[in-house]
């Protein structure tokens, strides 16, 4: 969540610096717009836009079709909600669709995409309790992993990369993801060294065989490592969890309704790490 605020400062820094330069050089303009009054505008374009498909054809960027639709904000988002938005140009009116039935008196809601409590909350300020599509991702875990020569871990990556599976490795509250399996798979083989020999040929082989379906694992042994594995990661996260929940129970520098927002985020997670090791759990009694 740090690097993606990071990331979403540095672009706004940029787009501000950009929209500065062009007032008094393209313009020649004495217009001047404050840091503030660019945050507000921005924030209002970045949460508020609806793609829009021009009536002629416009030479940019597609994703840069994008327009304001008033009222529109009014509408608040719900996961499970199914609708549709688009531009009616008969009428010449932006319209929403709902197929999900609303009772007079109830609040509308519409749906603003898959997005996981992250992403709600860095792009709308706000977080959804249960949100479904929440997620763990073990990059960070699984790049840790060094217990190999680092020439053989060298030649796992390129696998990797090779065939399309580097890296969004993560785990939701009723699934691990492939990804993560098909890694994990790929480092509990014995070491790599020679990568021309018909013994390392053959382990590949097994393991791409997991990848197109041929086969459901590699072996007994590897498919109990990669899960012992998954199993130990997840334990020492929820440790992480309490550790963090502990520290943001104990804070009074944050206001109130961050504060709800960052103890959904560490609960949530916590409730996948969990979900995931029971997971483990009942497939190994199976």
């Amino acid at each position: 969540m740090k690097e993606d605020v990071k990331s979403q400062k540095l672009k706004f820094e940029k787009d501000f610096s950009s929209v500065c330069r062009f007032l008094k050089k393209q313009l020649n303009s004495d217009i001047n717009i404050t840091y503030n009054e660019f945050l507000w505008s921005w924030l209002c374009v970045n949460t508020r836009c609806i793609y829009f498909e021009p009536f002629k054809s416009i030479n940019c960027d597609v994703s840069e079709n994008i327009a304001i639709a008033p009222m529109l904000d009014f509408l608040n988002h719900n996961f499970d909600v199914k609708m549709k938005g688009e531009f009616n140009r008969v009428t010449q009116c932006y319209e929403i669709t709902t197929f999900t039935p609303w009772k007079k008196g109830q609040q509308v809601f519409i749906n603003y995409g898959p997005h996981d409590n992250f992403k709600l909350l860095l792009d709308y300020g706000f977080t959804i309790p249960n949100n479904p599509f929440n997620y763990i991702l073990l990059d960070d875990e699984f790049f840790k992993l060094n217990n190999e020569v680092e020439n053989f871990v060298s030649k796992k990556l390129n696998l990797l990369m090779k065939n399309g599976f580097y890296g969004d490795y993560a785990l939701h509250a009723s699934q691990i993801s492939f990804r993560l399996l098909t890694a994990l798979r790929l480092h509990f083989l014995r070491p790599i060294n020679d990568i021309s020999s018909q013994e390392t040929q053959h382990l590949i082989t097994k393991w791409q065989n997991t990848i197109s379906g041929k086969y459901e694992i590699v072996s007994y042994e590897n498919e109990i490592e990669v899960y012992e594995w998954i199993d130990s990661v997840c334990k020492e996260l929820i440790k992480k969890c309490d550790l963090m929940l502990e520290k943001v129970n104990n804070t009074n520098s944050i206001p109130s309704g961050s504060l709800e927002n960052l103890k959904l985020l560490w609960n949530e997670s916590k409730n996948i790490l969990t979900s995931v090791i029971i997971l483990i759990q009942d497939s190994k009694n199976m």
